[in-house]
């Protein structure tokens, strides 16, 4: 799972998005939520113009669906694909990136 946040910065608002998180199944969602949510609330509102309309849009994408946005089915053939050869302890020293625009956060 992926959460939105916004950080705004006198008169510039960014809408940024976690790291992807793990969730094992009976694993709560709330305590990733809630700290997404709570970044936002304290440093994305008060950015004019942007930054209550960003602020509000993060807190909704995190309240879909029970929480977040579910990337398991993008993240899993990207690992799989780049390290189907390699060792497991590769996996976690490199980076992977995901690019996503905002209709896809949206869905």
């Amino acid at each position: 799972m992926i959460y939105g946040y916004c950080i705004s910065i006198i008169a510039l608002t960014f809408r940024l998005i976690s790291t992807p998180y793990f969730i094992r199944p009976g694993e709560s969602q709330s305590k990733f939520k809630r700290r997404y949510n709570t970044l936002s609330l304290i440093f994305g509102w008060w950015g004019l113009p942007w930054g209550p309309i960003y602020t509000i849009d993060m807190i909704k994408i995190n309240s879909k669906n029970g929480g977040g946005v579910d990337v398991t089915s993008e993240l899993i053939p990207k690992l799989t694909e780049k390290y189907i050869y390699h060792d497991a302890e590769e996996i976690f020293t490199e980076g992977i990136t995901i690019d996503y625009n905002d209709n896809e956060l949206t869905r």
